[in-house]
């Protein structure tokens, strides 16, 4: 309100950018609700945020910094896949995860 703010095309486009992958991203999400129902998509949606913003994190910020922090970092990715793949495990047929929509998924979450 006191300054007026400038936006240059550089910004504008990044701005268009992320907004149109966090459409595919939310896109991604509702299609794969279909496929695979809200209880598996959850789990795997989230497990994928997890690990890609940890992975992100380490390499492009430099979190993490030592090999100690490195192994206990790696370690409780582990964990948590481990508890996301748990909890989407199904007795029912209908709701089996196929690879491509596991890969579907995967490729929309980039969005997010």
């Amino acid at each position: 309100m006191i300054n007026r703010p400038v936006v240059n095309w550089t910004a504008f486009v990044f701005a268009m950018v992320c907004g149109a992958l966090w459409t595919i991203g939310q896109i991604g999400q509702f299609i794969s609700f279909k496929r695979i129902g809200v209880s598996n998509t959850y789990p795997l949606s989230t497990v994928f945020q997890l690990v890609g913003n940890s992975i992100l994190g380490v390499l492009i910020f430099g979190d993490w910094q030592g090999t100690n922090s490195k192994i206990i970092g790696i370690i409780a990715l582990i964990i948590v896949i481990g508890g996301a793949l748990m909890t989407s495990v199904s007795d029912e047929k209908s709701g089996k995860i196929t690879l491509k929509d596991a890969l579907f998924l995967l490729a929309t979450t980039v969005g997010y």
